[in-house]
């Protein structure tokens, strides 16, 4: 399961954190276009959101 973190990179606020649906929700976008923001970041496409992604283990989550 993968965690993500997203800030604004203007300001380094943080405006989301959970895990992929949480954060389309929290962000009012639609999964695809979460998945779509987190890939084009990671690419260095859009410069709008730093997203930090995170393995965690089922273990890990209470």
């Amino acid at each position: 399961m993968k965690y993500y973190t997203v800030y604004l990179s203007a300001t380094d606020e943080l405006i989301a954190c959970g895990t992929a649906k949480e954060c389309a929700k929290k962000m009012e976008l639609t999964i695809e276009s979460f998945y779509c923001a987190v890939g084009r970041a990671r690419a260095g496409k859009r410069k709008k959101y730093i997203v930090v992604e995170e393995d965690l283990k089922m273990s890990d989550i209470d």
